[in-house]
């Protein structure tokens, strides 16, 4: 059986507001403690926009096919042994293959904004099973009226 949740969580803007999205559950919580946890297949807004649920979801199940539905036609990207601009398709690669050697355990995002009107960036840390974590940046650019991520960065901590 499949399930599919869909949640839209509007949090003070005050607050210091943490997500962390694994294979199986979400959760949220701020600086006031306030915890929210839910399982299954999860979808969930974050900021303005639900594009970006779709890319912590991606990466959240280290899924590059996924996450290359939001890339833009070529992208600049960071990871250990490939620093460049790829297109979509070498991108989608080279991520693909650096999920398969690192296993997602959780994703956590401790950061969103926006840098103008046409760009935000998330900020987190990818956990894997083997107890790496990688400082995680992804920018995104409004291109008409599509986001699209223009870079990643996966470093390690």
């Amino acid at each position: 059986m499949f399930f599919f949740l869909m949640a839209s969580i509007a949090l003070p803007a005050q607050e210091d507001t943490s997500v962390t999205v694994t294979q199986d559950s979400l959760s949220i919580s701020t600086d006031n403690q306030l915890a929210l946890s839910l399982s299954g297949t999860i979808m969930v807004q974050v900021g303005d926009s639900l594009i970006h649920s779709g890319i912590v979801n991606a990466i959240a199940a280290a899924n590059a096919s996924q996450l290359s539905q939001f890339f833009d036609v070529a992208i600049s990207l960071s990871i250990p042994d490939s620093e460049g601009t790829f297109s979509k398709k070498q991108a989608t690669q080279l991520l693909k293959f650096f999920f398969d050697r690192n296993p997602v355990k959780e994703f956590v995002v401790e950061i969103e904004d926006k840098t103008d009107e046409d760009s935000s960036y998330l900020i987190g840390y990818y956990r894997t099973t083997e107890g790496k974590t990688y400082r995680t940046f992804v920018l995104i650019k409004k291109l008409t009226e599509n986001e699209l991520i223009r870079q990643i960065q996966l470093e390690e901590k």
